[in-house]
């Protein structure tokens, strides 16, 4: 097999291919994953320019003598363009806006001088330089594309000099970036094009401007796209996927046997796949990262929430508790007997008042139990006794709306039930409430019995409960409503309909209290009309 080795030809074109890769792959994501804004524009029509100014350079620097001084001509023609976007990106990026006498000016003012440059009054003919290769003579009309070329170029960087010294922070950084990418490229412009050049004449430097121009290219890329992109690690992924698989295509231009080529082939589907799966699971990653953070985030929020609520409610219901028991002083007369009027007014306030530290309270309740603060202070309990007491408490509130509250104590014993009587009395006092409150004519049942020994899945043992029963004759429960119902904030319409100061916590402070003694409360329901059943059962231990 012979040997294979890359001459300068081969290696300038291998190199300019990468280089239009690089320019198509930025343009592509910065197309895919930035915003549309102005600067963003403008570098696109950058990009634009300046890979139509590299493939005319590198045509120019190829063609025959017939068009060499033509081509030429041409690539000055783009190097105007290209050097007028390259101040008007930086421009824009700085003032993020442009009048339009002043953009009317300057492209009128690059269009006469890319006209120029197509003139003999730039580059007059051809002749041989001191590399004895034939290449354009400049004329003294390439001062005036001179000029021009060097205002663009030091007026941007005047602007990022400027921006860089008076900015704080990331976009302190970020000026800087760009300021070393222009710093780079144009140096190296400046070195070999100009100075190298002059001195020796070799078109080889020239020949590689393509790549003096990247290190801007790159920095500009990356600021743009930093703002706007979930994770850089994705953005070189799918850069480097775009370049590779460049590279591939062109290798295969260079096979010279059948062997070589079905290689390269393979090498380029397999490359396809590999780079596929690469951005892919790059994607996964930084998606599953954004979600942990926004989780971490929003952890952080619901304690700063929770912690608000647990300070507001206790700020809250000093100053209430204090007002309880100045009106109800006022209504028994230590300030002097009130008038009749003034009495069904002091029994508003103090309603009002109670239902004030009710609320407070559920706060509390509700910023306790997201906190992990259930506490439990066990006693054991004869449910009968339990249950009728708390029956007889909400009784006159039912008799008030005209309902049958029916208690159907069980004949037989129960055994005891180790609860919290505090948090079990809160959860029946809440769903006979809702029950009496959203039943508008009718019953309410309650009931209690020994739950019939059940297997628990993945236990060998079995287990015994209490169950009690509140059932009403009101609206009742559409399926939604049945799921949401011990959600926190959440009320059905039905409910918004009958009392609209209600807030929807009731509820879920009972299922947080029964879940905390080791089982569960739920809700049933035939439909809307048809009433509906609150069970909740306690463990036997």
């Amino acid at each position: 097999m012979e040997n294979f080795s890359l001459d300068f030809a081969q290696i300038r074109f291998f190199t300019f291919i990468v280089a239009l890769l690089i320019n198509f792959g930025l343009a592509l994501l910065l197309l895919r994953y930035s915003r549309q804004s102005i600067p963003h524009r403008f570098f696109l029509i950058f990009l634009a320019t300046q890979t139509l100014w590299l493939i005319i350079m590198y045509l120019s620097l190829q063609a025959s003598k017939d068009y060499l001084l033509l081509m030429a001509r041409i690539s000055l023609f783009f190097g105007s363009f290209h050097a007028l976007f390259l101040f008007l990106f930086v421009y824009i990026l700085w003032k993020h806006k442009i009048s339009k006498h002043f953009l009317v000016c300057l492209l009128v003012t690059t269009t006469l001088v890319a006209g120029f440059a197509l003139s003999p009054f730039v580059f007059s003919h051809l002749e041989f330089n001191s590399a004895n290769e034939l290449a354009p003579k400049a004329a003294f009309g390439i001062i005036v594309f001179a000029l021009f070329t060097g205002f663009c170029v030091f007026g941007a960087s005047y602007v990022l000099i400027k921006q860089y010294l008076s900015s704080r922070g990331l976009e302190k950084t970020h000026w800087g970036y760009l300021a070393i990418g222009m710093t780079l490229t144009y140096s190296l412009v400046m070195f070999f094009d100009v100075l190298y050049y002059n001195t020796t004449g070799n078109l080889n430097v020239i020949r590689l401007n393509h790549l003096y121009v990247l290190p801007f290219l790159l920095s500009a890329s990356y600021v743009l796209l930093r703002h706007h992109f979930l994770h850089i690690k994705v953005l070189a992924a799918e850069l480097f996927a775009f370049l590779i698989i460049g590279v591939s295509i062109v290798q295969l231009t260079f096979v010279r046997t059948v062997t070589e080529l079905l290689f390269s082939a393979t090498l380029f589907i397999l490359l396809v796949i590999f780079s596929m799966l690469l951005i892919r699971s790059m994607n996964k990653e930084v998606q599953h990262r954004a979600q942990e953070a926004a989780y971490e985030e929003l952890q952080k929020l619901d304690e700063a929430k929770s912690e608000f609520i647990t300070i507001a409610s206790h700020q809250l219901r000093t100053p209430l508790s204090g007002l309880k028991g100045y009106i109800s002083m006022a209504q028994e007369g230590s300030y002097g007997k009130p008038p009749a009027k003034m009495q069904k007014t002091l029994g508003n306030m103090a309603q009002a008042t109670e239902r004030l530290i009710s609320l407070a309270d559920s706060f509390l309740n509700v910023s306790r139990m997201r906190s992990g603060k259930i506490e439990l202070n066990r006693q054991e309990t004869d449910m009968k006794t339990f249950v009728g007491a708390i029956v007889e408490e909400m009784r006159p509130a039912a008799e008030k709306k005209g309902l049958n509250l029916m208690w159907k104590m069980p004949t037989e014993n129960l055994p005891h039930v180790s609860i919290d009587q505090d948090k079990i009395r809160t959860v029946l006092s809440g769903v006979l409430d809702n029950a009496i409150r959203y039943t508008e004519k009718g019953s309410i049942t309650i009931q209690i019995k020994e739950q019939k020994t059940r297997l628990r899945l993945g236990e060998g043992g079995q287990s015994r409960e209490v169950l009690i029963s509140v059932a009403d004759t009101g609206k009742g429960l559409t399926k939604e409503e049945i799921k949401d119902i011990f959600t926190s904030f959440k009320r059905g319409k039905t409910a918004q309909a009958l009392w609209t100061e209600g807030v929807g916590l009731s509820l879920y402070i009972a299922k947080q209290l029964v879940e905390a003694h080791g089982d569960r409360i739920w809700a049933e329901s035939k439909g809307p009309g048809r009433g509906s059943t609150f069970y909740i059962n306690l463990p036997l231990v």
